[in-house]
């Protein structure tokens, strides 16, 4: 394809320069064709505890380095599981006032569950919008998994919450890229950002063990008489195997949100009473700069 992306790739300077730093990004996993990344609750402001205005300080600097569109799935009840963004649609239902005025939508209301985009499509977009897109949500504790066919070149992503986890919501997506797009399960690759693996306690018996027991026997554990842990990260690892996902195409960002005082945690705010927002979750087709000096080369990290 000799359509190119718009160079994302600057750096420490030109992110200065812009005034896009401190910045609000890390990349967690990166490919050689995609990037996933997360905000990071240390590089927000002090002064910013509100989600509001940390989802705006967010949509402000993905602006400056060029995703003009962060689109998301906003599950509704209900709603369509699996759906591909296609161009029309982007076209006609995106390119919004709020979107000329803030740079960027948000969880449009579509009835979507998980949502997929196309390189193609993607291309498509830029070329004839000049509207850069990431796919991304918003998570305080809960596992947002992104995923990626190479062959297809194709992207998703779904908020794998303890509801949708429930109805193992990775596994109608594993089925509906090889339904959809003709993809082969051991080609595609999964990026679970930051979450709370484990350490999420409950003060009473969690209502998905009461409405799903077939799903969550054996990783839900009683501490004590009132507490109860759920085993996230365990479950959602064996769903993705289950699903037909490779192992070795499994990544879990090995940062735990309830333990990691970087990360914005409902579980950990509730136990301190303390008030917290959440972070982004995103995936993305174009290069993105390198946010952390620690950072050198590729990282990729198992969970198991």
């Amino acid at each position: 394809m000799d359509r190119k992306p718009k160079d994302l790739n600057y750096d420490e300077e030109m992110l200065e320069t812009l005034g896009a730093t401190p910045f609000t990004l890390r990349k967690d996993t990166l490919d050689d064709d995609i990037h996933t990344w997360t905000t990071v609750k240390r590089f927000f402001p002090e002064e910013m505890r509100d989600h509001k205005r940390i989802m705006t300080y967010v949509f402000g600097n993905l602006k400056k380095v060029g995703l003009d569109e962060v689109l998301g799935p906003d599950q509704p009840a209900g709603g369509e599981v699996c759906h591909e963004l296609t161009y029309e649609e982007i076209l006609n239902d995106y390119k919004t006032p709020i979107a000329h005025e803030d740079g960027t939508q948000w969880l449009v209301p579509k009835n979507y569950d998980s949502i997929f985009l196309t390189r193609e499509t993607h291309y498509q977009v830029m070329e004839d919008m000049g509207r850069n897109i990431s796919l991304a949500f918003s998570a305080a504790d809960c596992a947002i998994v992104r995923m990626y066919d190479k062959e297809k070149d194709v992207i998703g992503l779904t908020h794998s919450d303890l509801k949708h986890t429930s109805t193992n919501i990775v596994g109608s997506m594993v089925n509906y890229m090889e339904e959809h797009f003709g993809s082969k399960k051991e080609n595609i690759m999964v990026f679970v950002g930051a979450f709370a693996h484990d350490g999420m306690i409950w003060d009473k018996v969690p209502p998905y063990l009461v409405d799903y027991p077939e799903v969550w026997t054996g990783y839900i554990e009683k501490i004590d008489d009132t507490n109860y842990e759920i085993k996230y990260g365990n479950k959602l690892y064996d769903q993705l195997v289950e699903s037909g996902i490779s192992k070795e195409n499994i990544y879990f960002d090995p940062d735990n949100t309830v333990k990691n005082e970087n990360y914005f945690s409902n579980n950990r705010s509730r136990n301190t009473n303390t008030q917290e927002g959440r972070g982004m979750f995103g995936i993305t087709f174009d290069g993105l700069p390198v946010y952390e000096n620690v950072e050198k080369g590729k990282t990729k990290t198992r969970l198991k």
